[in-house]
């Protein structure tokens, strides 16, 4: 009988790109759950977060910010990304921010910022 590994979940809040990041994440062995906007995160969870910072709904900071404040969620290591220049001391509720720069992202390995 062949086993199999469970491979770490990544919750991906993403509304553009989620093709590309889904591909890469996968790449990069994770089990990815995505949500197209905040709102939909909401009821969606995984080991890991990579969230967009410009989100329809609940935006990426706001989304940060509920699953701080949530006891099961609030350990849940959080990547906040954006193709925007934006100032990550801006906001201190995700663990690491990503500006997305896609010749760059193909060669991440993504399980090093986790």
């Amino acid at each position: 009988m062949e086993t199999s590994e469970r491979r770490p979940t990544v919750l991906l809040a993403e509304d553009h790109d989620a093709d590309a990041w889904a591909t890469v994440l996968r790449m990069n062995g994770w089990e990815v759950v995505w949500a197209p906007n905040g709102d939909a995160a909401l009821a969606l969870h995984g080991s890991r977060a990579l969230i967009c910072l410009l989100l329809p709904g609940t935006d990426g900071p706001a989304l940060c910010r509920v699953f701080r404040e949530d006891a099961n969620l609030a350990s849940v290591p959080i990547i906040l990304a954006s193709s925007l220049e934006w100032s990550p001391a801006a906001t201190v509720v995700h663990d690491h921010f990503l500006q997305k720069q896609w010749k760059v992202l193909r060669c991440l390995p993504l399980s090093r910022l986790f």
